[in-house]
C-alpha cells in the first residue's frame, strides 16, 4: 500500500482506543461526500503505530459500533491490509442518506477536521437529499457506456414501446441513455444506468435450498452474477424451478399449480432489487428451506415504512430508488408504483398462503410459508426403490441419472426402468432440455416406506 496521508475522505486512528473518534469522522466523511475511510493502527502523520495489536474479534466489534451508532443505519466494509510491513484495519463506509449523526449529533467534514454541522448545512444537506440531486443511483459508476450491448437496449426499447409505457423511437445509444436519465457526465454511466444494463455482472444473487429449517447443510448453493435485469429473471426462474408444483386436470387440460403464486413470487423478486440498498452490499439472497421460500436484500424498506401501510393505502410508496423503478416500469416488470405488496397479500389470502417480514437495520427479509408435504402414497403404489429415488430426487431436483447410480448403488438400466414407472404412474415428470433439466414431482407426494 502506497504512503497515506488524512484528507476529506481518510482518516487514520492509532488503536481501537479511539474507535468512537473514529465513527465521529466516518459520519462526518459520509455527510459531506457520501463515503469515507478510517485506518486503525496508523498514527495522524501517517506512520505505522507500532503498539497496534488486532485482535479475533476486533473487525466484529469495530462493525458493530458502526452499525449501532451511526443513525441512519450504514453496513461498513472492513479488512485487514499491510501497511509500513504491519497489519492495519480498514474502515469504509458508503450512504446516499445523509444527513447523518453519530452517537446522536451532526458531524461534517472539512479537510482533515470533523466539526459539529450548523444549521445552515444541515438544511443543505436535507434540501439535496430530498430533491434527490445526490441519490446513489445518479452519482457517477466510473464506467463507459462500453459496456453495455447495445443490442439490449434497442431491445429494451422495444419492449417499452410495445407495452405502451414509452413513446421513443431509438436512435443511438447516447440519446436513449440520456433520455432515460441514466448519463453522468459525457459518455460515463450513472449508478442506474451500469446496475440496469452493464454487461460487466455487477450484482451478486446468492441462492440456496437447504435441507432442514436449521440451514445446516444444502442440496443447492450457488450465485447468480449479472445485471438488476437479469437477477431478477434468474431470481424468479430459481424459485419456479426449486418449490412444488402439483397438478389438476381442467376439463382435457393437465393444469400446473404452485405452491406459492407465481405472481406474487414476482413481486417480491422484484421489489427486492428495486428498494435494495445497493451502496451496502451488491448482493441480495434467494432461499429456499422445507418450511419457508426467502428474499432478502440489504437496507431497510425506504423511511423503516411498513409494507402494510402500503398495502392499505394509509402510506404513498417511497422509492429508494426511482430511476431503477421507472425504467422497470416502463417495461413492465414493475405493474404500477406503490401497489406491489397490496398484490402479494391479495394473491396469497386468495390461495391461503401464509406469509412474514422483517425489516431491520441490515435489511428487508420476505418469507413465504410453506405447505407441509403430505405423506398419503402408500408402498402398494410406490415400491421401495421407486421411493428411495424420490426422495434423492426432492433433495436435489437437478441429480443425474448416473449420480442415482452411484448413490444408490443400483444399474442404469435399473435406474431408468423405474424413473419410467413413475413418469407411468403420475408421480415425477422432467422439464427443461437434458443437461440443464430438473425432475419435477407432484407436491402432494411423500414416500411411505412401512408395511
Amino acid at each position: 500500500m502506497a504512503e497515506l496521508r488524512e484528507s476529506e475522505e481518510l482518516e487514520f486512528k492509532k488503536t481501537t482506543a479511539e474507535l468512537r473518534q473514529g465513527i465521529v469522522s466516518l459520519t462526518s466523511m459520509l455527510n459531506k461526500h457520501g463515503y469515507g475511510t478510517v485506518f486503525f493502527g496508523i498514527q495522524n502523520n501517517g506512520a505505522v503505530c507500532e503498539y497496534f495489536t488486532i485482535g479475533a474479534d476486533t473487525a466484529r466489534d469495530i462493525s458493530q459500533a458502526v452499525r449501532e451508532n451511526i443513525r441512519p443505519n450504514v453496513i461498513p466494509s472492513i479488512c485487514v491490509e499491510e501497511y509500513q510491513g504491519k497489519d492495519v484495519i480498514r474502515v469504509t463506509a458508503e450512504g446516499t442518506e445523509a444527513p447523518y449523526t453519530a452517537y446522536g449529533r451532526y458531524y461534517i467534514r472539512s479537510d482533515d477536521e470533523d466539526l459539529i454541522m450548523n444549521n445552515d448545512q444541515l438544511l443543505t444537506i436535507l434540501e439535496s437529499h430530498s430533491s434527490g440531486t445526490d441519490r446513489w443511483e445518479t452519482r457517477s459508476s466510473g464506467h463507459t457506456v462500453d459496456c453495455i450491448d447495445e443490442k439490449v437496449l434497442i431491445e429494451y426499447i422495444n419492449k417499452c414501446n410495445d407495452k405502451g409505457r414509452l413513446d421513443f423511437m431509438y436512435r443511438d445509444m447516447m440519446d436513449t441513455l440520456r433520455h432515460l436519465r441514466l448519463i453522468y457526465k459525457d459518455d460515463i454511466l450513472n449508478n442506474a444506468g451500469y446496475y440496469l444494463f452493464s454487461s460487466d455482472g455487477p450484482l451478486t444473487l446468492k441462492t440456496a435450498v437447504y435441507n432442514t429449517d436449521e440451514m445446516l447443510s444444502f442440496a443447492d448453493i450457488g450465485e447468480i452474477r449479472g445485471n438488476i435485469r437479469q437477477c431478477v429473471d434468474e431470481g424468479i426462474s430459481y424459485i419456479k424451478r426449486r418449490m412444488s408444483w402439483s397438478a389438476e386436470i381442467v376439463g382435457t387440460r393437465r393444469e400446473e399449480i404452485p405452491e406459492v403464486p407465481v405472481r406474487s413470487i414476482r413481486e417480491v423478486v422484484v421489489n427486492s432489487f428495486a428498494h435494495m440498498r445497493y451502496e451496502t452490499q451488491p448482493f441480495n439472497e434467494i432461499y429456499l428451506t422445507p418450511s419457508e421460500i426467502c428474499a432478502f436484500n440489504p437496507g431497510p424498506m425506504a423511511d423503516n415504512c411498513d409494507p402494510d401501510s402500503f398495502a392499505s393505502g394509509e402510506k404513498r410508496s417511497v422509492l429508494r430508488n426511482p430511476i431503477i423503478a421507472e425504467i422497470l416500469y416502463y417495461e413492465g416488470t414493475i405493474d404500477k408504483f406503490g401497489t406491489g405488496f397490496r398484490r402479494i397479500f391479495d394473491e396469497c389470502g386468495k390461495e391461503g398462503v401464509r406469509y412474514r417480514y422483517d425489516n431491520t437495520d441490515q435489511g428487508f427479509m420476505f418469507r413465504f410459508i410453506r405447505r407441509p408435504q403430505q405423506m398419503t402414497v402408500p408402498r402398494s403404489v410406490l415400491t421401495i426403490e421407486e421411493s428411495e429415488i424420490l426422495h434423492l430426487m426432492r433433495a436435489d431436483p437437478h441429480i443425474s441419472v448416473r449420480e442415482i447410480t452411484e448413490r444408490t448403488g443400483m444399474s442404469t438400466g435399473v435406474v431408468n426402468g423405474l424413473v419410467a414407472s413413475l413418469k407411468n404412474k403420475g408421480v415425477l415428470k422432467r422439464e427443461g432440455a437434458r443437461k440443464n433439466g430438473f425432475w419435477m414431482i407432484e407436491s402432494s407426494i411423500t414416500i411411505d416406506n412401512t408395511n
